[in-house]
């Protein structure tokens, strides 16, 4: 069970001078010094069951936290994840001025809650996301560690762990510290089991609910271009919010705003929940042919992925079906005359939440720039086809809002089967999974199935 003991930082300079320090950064005044370190030789036996001392990277806390690190002898981390809550344009501005230049905003700043109407502040929802991104260490692991952080982030914090309301008051004079035992005690928090490269977690607060995804160690430009991604996509469908994201040491983290809706796994989707989807999956490709930064995704060029992938494959009735399909014509003068867009191409069913028939889509971390029609080939594969041995391609093609050449469609429907069966296959060797063997038949059936092409009509 992991220990938090939070601790505010000395007074500063910032303090003294009836500043709003924000994330401006202010050294300790010599009282304020003195003042931590009678703090800590007062609460010297506190400290004793505590490993570390996580602290802001801020100069108040740093100071603060080297302080107590000489007279506990314990190793400091510092994180800016435990910063202080920006006030955006009242960052660095003294009280007074902000009242009379400012008054409404220093007003908002003044009562002590969410800033989110303050110009360029960090809204409540970013400040508890933070938190939850920074207490997600905790989560499997017993972690006794000294927080040395600010005001408005320890408010949050603290408030967050009782599961009360995030902007609750709390004494966080200078020279209060608190201790909080088994952290995520009072959170709700289900673990969804839907990925295979991430770990999903909904975790409900006193407000709401959120989605923390973990996944691997990526470039933090990576996490900036999908939240830029999806802030566009909004315009144009409904999409998950990215509130916050960190690269952790090994790891990346990010926090969706909560989704309602549920999955559906078996072939019980409804002709108006198919209809409903191949136009939202619609939207998103006439909408990503708009986006302006598509140049900063990768480039996937299907007739050099198609032969790898077959590469890859062993059976020798799987990679005929697909030599066939890269063989066709249709194949051919389609990857040759195809225009190239940004594609997302792993809509499947766990990528796809439906609430009364209407579909939410998700998981924009992998699009890459390819063949449009790749778009509609790689839903239809991986959402209807993959599932339901009695709907036909023809039958999917024709629902679609604008028209496509079928044997295109068809050939493409196939390289993305065969993309999944080389990386089920694959996981399967290395892992021996049984899930990964269930995966590996379903798509060796449905491929069969292509390759006769014997398709019914619904």
């Amino acid at each position: 069970m992991s220990k938090l003991l939070l601790m505010r930082h000395g007074k500063s300079v910032g303090n003294e001078n009836n500043i709003i320090q924000g994330v401006s950064d202010f050294a300790l005044t010599l009282s304020g010094k003195r003042d931590v370190e009678r703090l800590v030789s007062e609460n010297i036996s506190k400290f004793d069951d505590y490993e570390r001392i996580i602290s802001s990277d801020l100069k108040r806390a740093v100071q603060t936290a080297d302080i107590l690190k000489e007279k506990v002898n314990k190793k400091v981390e510092y994180d800016p994840l435990v910063r202080e809550v920006s006030a955006g344009i009242l960052d660095g501005v003294r009280k007074k001025d902000a009242s009379e230049k400012y008054p409404y905003y220093y007003d908002i700043w003044n009562s002590r809650g969410d800033l989110d109407n303050i110009p360029l502040a960090e809204t409540g929802d970013e400040l508890q996301s933070r938190v939850l991104m920074f207490l997600e260490q905790y989560m499997d692991n017993d972690k006794n560690d000294i927080i040395v952080s600010h005001a408005a982030f320890l408010r949050s914090l603290y408030n967050t762990l009782m599961f009360q309301k995030r902007t609750n008051k709390l004494n966080l004079s200078h020279d209060n510290i608190y201790e909080i035992k088994n952290p995520w005690a009072n959170l709700n928090v289900k673990k969804h089991d839907i990925a295979k490269n991430s770990v999903v977690h909904e975790i409900s607060t006193y407000e709401k609910k959120y989605i923390m995804k973990k996944t691997k160690k990526e470039q933090i430009e990576i996490l900036k271009r999908e939240k830029d991604l999806l802030d566009f996509l909004n315009k144009y469908i409904i999409t998950p919010k990215i509130i916050s994201y960190s690269s952790r040491n090994d790891y990346n983290l990010k926090i969706l705003e909560y989704s309602e809706g549920r999955n559906i796994n078996d072939n019980s989707l409804s002709k108006e929940a198919i209809q409903n989807t191949l136009i939202e999956v619609n939207k998103l490709e006439n909408a990503l042919k708009k986006y302006p930064n598509a140049e900063d995704f990768e480039l996937l060029s299907i007739n050099n992925d198609f032969l790898s992938t077959l590469d890859e494959i062993n059976n020798l009735e799987i990679k005929k079906i697909g030599l066939d399909a890269y063989s066709n014509e249709h194949f051919i003068n389609g990857i040759k005359n195809d225009s190239v867009q940004l594609v997302h191409d792993d809509l499947h069913r766990d990528n796809i939440l439906y609430k009364k028939n209407k579909p939410i889509l998700l998981d924009f971390e992998g699009l890459k720039n390819t063949a449009s029609s790749y778009q509609l080939a790689s839903h239809l594969a991986v959402n209807y086809i993959l599932y339901d041995d009695n709907i036909s391609l023809d039958y999917l093609v024709n629902l679609y809002p604008e028209s496509s050449d079928l044997d295109y469609i068809r050939s493409l429907v196939i390289y993305r089967l065969l993309k999944g069966y080389a990386f089920f296959e694959n996981r399967y060797d290395k892992f021996h999974q049984n899930d990964d063997y269930s995966f590996v038949e379903k798509y060796k059936k449905t491929l069969k199935r292509m390759g006769e092409n014997n398709w019914k009509q619904l």
